[in-house]
């Protein structure tokens, strides 16, 4: 690997708190995805592979999301490729709810027969319907459940339970088509099928479209699968009724980055399940026979749901403005959880609260929640965009108190669906901002500093060249992104004179900037609002408190094409507002390394030209300049300094004394942690508080520094740069 690429890559995993080894697994899973699959050799296996051999009739249960029925038509898939008689089972949303329940009991027993099957499989869903599985044992049925969700108090009673917390499947955190396809690679390698390597790749595709749909973590196993998935699809691989509904989208190439799937595949997925049953998913999944594929009839089943996928657009954008309107009216904004008054009576948004919840949730970087009121019950979708919060935890530290409140709830940190007492709406309202607002102040969290803004690197922008030119590689070796595995963002310090320079070389577009980098390689900044992020930088260059509030803009890539980059505007941040709470936007890993060693780097830097240096130092926001005495007789060196902003960051020294007391000075100044620079030079970080030397006693001042190292009052590294203009 290109060393520059591993550097700057390097920096971004240790800015997630990534440790060495994680760092270095992290890399070979971009070359090498080791997928663990279990067998017999773990006793779980054994004793399912037994279940599954002594069952003639089964039946598999899922769930109408993605992740439910993609999990569900992989482990059918598996099934038969052993010859077993397989039925499944799809609740619809609106009749049944959920997962196992009564309901479902009821509409499966009208439907095929309970009686008829001496196995039940549930699949991502069933680890909390304890009632239910006593039925089925009790009246003779043998049950297995594999499942990825929040464990309860009380685990049901089947004949085995599958989970990534309960069962070695080497991560914890699996969704329920990542866990089938383990269970499915593992049936393979026990089937006589001439077509099973061809399943285990249609399998792994489908774990890949799933794992990305359920928004679980993109790390380790989940990674993997995701990786080898797009690998696959690389090499022009894709399994036949994906690959025409890819083609009837309008694409003549397979999909090839997780924007693809996440945002034209998945949505369309999706939709029925939302909408009114997913069955057809189901059907349109398993339509590769591998002998004979009914092509017609594929065709037929994608343009239902291409108008199936429109129908939910509508319905969404309309339940979007019924909400906003209202957070809007009632000012919901301003709580910490956003909760808009229940809809009365309309089924239809049900499929769909999830979507908006977390666009919504997304759009204010707050917890939403939204509730449709249907008969006597509020029945909710939350969606949370705080890495710090498990949701679910939440509720439960108030279900354990008020049981005429929560009536049931399940779901995983960042997802999850509730049933509420309509009677109770308001308190739990108030309720739930209440705790939050406590868990907040408990866990000293600032909830207002954005994801993209905690996990941003420091890139000064004299350095943004050296990053774009090592970004493609960056993106295609973190590609497929998703959650905890984010796209780089970026935080650009701010400096009067970048502030002029951003002013000075923007051309306004639609909800875009472009924007001139030093060495001419253009991005594009990405807006909601320009007008505000325009507004922003003027408030910023009229602001007389800047070089006290060290600003920086924070940017997220959004896409490379052509060696255009284009990034998202995120946030600007100011280090004011974080001295009193400190938030470490510079993760533990990175610093505990580099910052708290108290290093001391003399570094030789020679530029060319005054323009050259003036990028450069006014590419920081904390400095100092150290300069001979003579220059004070210089006028016009001294009108330039003041001419460039760099009048007040200037300190004209004689010998030691004078440079003793500068230190004095720096010392006693209660610097910020994110004050501290970083620098990009001869293919190595640093990071630390910076010292121009424009004078012939750099060697000098840096021999003292290096003597009296253990006396001096200065807890991070100090970086002597040793400059010359040439």
């Amino acid at each position: 690997m290109n060393p520059d690429v591993l550097l700057w890559l390097k920096n971004i995993l240790y800015n997630r708190s990534f440790d060495e080894n994680q760092v270095n697994q992290y890399i070979k899973d971009h070359f090498q995805q080791d997928i663990y699959i279990p067998n017999l050799n773990d006793i779980t296996f054994l004793k399912f592979i037994k279940i599954i051999e002594s069952s003639n009739k089964i039946l598999v249960i899922g769930d109408y999301d993605a992740d439910g029925v993609i999990s569900s038509s992989i482990l059918t898939i598996a099934l038969k490729a052993l010859f077993k008689d397989v039925d499944f089972y799809l609740p619809n949303r609106y009749t049944d709810g959920y997962g196992l329940n009564a309901n479902t009991l009821k509409s499966i027993n009208y439907k095929y027969g309970l009686k008829n099957y001496d196995l039940i499989i549930t699949i991502d869903n069933g680890i909390s319907s304890v009632n239910e599985i006593e039925y089925l044992v009790n009246n003779g049925m043998k049950v297995i459940v594999i499942d990825h969700h929040t464990l309860p108090e009380t685990l049901p009673k089947a004949n085995l339970i599958i989970h990534p917390f309960l069962t070695d499947l080497k991560y914890k955190y699996l969704c329920a088509s990542g866990i089938a396809y383990k269970i499915g690679a593992f049936l393979l390698n026990y089937s006589k099928d001439n077509a099973k390597y061809e399943i285990e790749k249609d399998i792994l595709y489908l774990a890949g479209i799933g794992t990305l749909a359920d928004i679980v973590p993109l790390l380790d196993e989940n990674r993997r699968i995701t990786k080898r998935m797009i690998n696959l699809s690389k090499s022009n691989y894709m399994p036949f009724s994906l690959r025409k509904m890819w083609e009837k989208i309008g694409y003549k190439s397979n999909p090839l980055s997780s924007f693809d799937f996440s945002f034209i595949l998945i949505p369309r997925l999706n939709a029925p399940g939302r909408i009114s049953s997913a069955d057809i998913i189901f059907d349109f999944i398993t339509s590769n026979n591998y002998i004979y594929t009914n092509e017609k009839l594929i065709t037929q089943k994608i343009y239902e749901i291409e108008q199936i996928n429109k129908y939910r657009q509508r319905l969404q954008e309309k339940l979007y403005q019924k909400v906003i309107s209202n957070i809007y009216k009632y000012s919901y904004y301003k709580d910490e959880f956003i909760i808009p008054d229940y809809i009365e009576d309309d089924i239809n948004y049900l499929g769909v609260m999830g979507i908006v919840a977390g666009k919504i949730a997304n759009e204010y970087n707050k917890p939403c929640a939204i509730f449709v009121k249907i008969n006597d019950t509020l029945k909710g979708s939350i969606r949370n965009p705080i890495d710090d919060i498990n949701i679910t935890d939440l509720f439960s530290k108030i279900d354990k108190n008020r049981k005429d409140m929560i009536r049931k709830y399940g779901g995983h940190s960042k997802a999850a669906g509730i049933e509420l007492n309509p009677n109770k709406f308001q308190e739990f309202r108030h309720l739930v901002n209440l705790k939050l607002v406590q868990f907040y102040q408990k866990a000293n969290i600032n909830p207002n500093v954005k994801k993209d803004s905690k996990i941003a690197v420091n890139v000064p922008f004299y350095f943004l060249d050296k990053f774009l030119s090592n970004l493609g590689n960056i993106n295609e070796i973190m590609e497929p992104y998703g959650e905890k595995n984010e796209k780089p963002s970026i935080k650009i310090p701010i400096t009067p004179f970048i502030i002029n320079y951003f002013l000075n070389n923007i051309s306004i577009q639609k909800n875009s900037f472009s924007l001139k980098t030093f060495n001419n390689n253009e991005i594009s900044i990405n807006t909601s609002n320009n007008d505000y992020f325009y507004k922003k930088l003027k408030d910023l260059k009229n602001n007389i408190e800047l070089n006290e509030i060290n600003p920086f803009i924070v940017l997220k890539l959004r896409s490379i094409n052509n060696s255009k980059y284009s990034f998202d505007f995120v946030d600007i941040l100011f280090s004011q507002k974080i001295r009193n709470k400190p938030i470490i936007l510079e993760l533990t890993n990175f610093l505990s390394n580099f910052i708290f060693s108290q290093e001391i780097f003399l570094i030789n830097v020679n530029f060319k030209s005054k323009e050259s240096f003036l990028n450069f130092v006014n590419s920081f926001n904390k400095f100092y300049i150290i300069l001979d005495e003579f220059m004070l007789d210089n006028e016009d060196y001294y009108q330039y300094l003041n001419q460039y902003y760099l009048k007040n960051k200037c300190y004209f020294v004689r010998d030691v004394n004078d440079f003793k007391k500068i230190l004095f000075y720096i010392s006693n100044e209660n610097i910020n942690l994110n004050e501290l620079s970083t620098l990009y030079i001869d293919k190595k970080f640093y990071k630390g508080l910076l010292l121009f030397f424009l004078t012939d006693k750099a060697k000098l001042f840096y021999q003292f520094l290096k003597d009296n190292k253990k006396h001096l009052n200065i807890n991070f590294n100090l970086i002597l740069l040793n400059t010359k203009i040439l």
